[in-house]
Order: structure tokens, then C-alpha cells, then sequence
């Protein structure tokens, strides 16, 4: 049986993380305090350098390192939550 996507995407003043049912409070998963620290500034740093209403697009307002810290932290975030979900992190969503 293959385990429901989690998605990681930026979308301006929302958790960074999304499933087939809508966004996901960062502190609804069982995730270590590292990691929803990291996942939360990565979030905010979105929403202070990119204008209101944007979601992430990779060549448009988004960083070269933000884009890839968003992909080590889809790596962590799926290390920390394999069993219940598969990580999907694109720039382009």
C-alpha cells in the first residue's frame, strides 16, 4: 500500500507542508524540534522576501539557496516521517 503525499510548498502566510486535504500545522506531525524550527523560519523567510499572494517558483522570486535548503529539508522531513507519508518537495509546484 503506498503512503499518502505530504507536500513541501511555500504559499505565502501557510505552513510549508500540505497533503490532499489542505495544510498541515507544522506542530500536527510528530516531528523533531530541529526540524519544525527549520521548517517554520524557511516558511517565514518566504513570506518576508517574496510579495504577498506568490507561491514558490523556481526563476521567479524565490532564492537559488532558499530553493535549496527546501530540498534538504524535504530529505529530513521524509527521514522523519517515512512510514506515514512519501515527501514531495518541487520548486515549480
Amino acid at each position: 500500500m503506498s503512503r499518502p503525499e505530504l507536500r513541501l510548498v511555500a504559499d505565502y502566510g501557510a505552513s510549508p507542508l500540505w497533503t490532499v486535504n489542505g495544510n498541515v500545522p507544522i506542530d500536527d506531525l510528530p516531528l523533531s524540534p530541529r526540524l519544525k524550527a527549520e521548517l517554520d523560519r524557511w516558511a517565514k523567510e518566504f513570506d518576508a522576501t517574496t510579495p504577498k499572494g506568490t507561491r514558490m517558483k523556481r526563476g521567479g522570486h524565490v532564492p537559488t539557496d532558499w530553493a535549496e535548503r527546501g530540498q534538504r529539508l524535504a530529505r529530513e522531513l521524509q527521514a522523519e516521517v517515512y512510514d506515514t507519508f512519501e515527501v514531495v518537495y518541487d520548486p515549480d509546484l
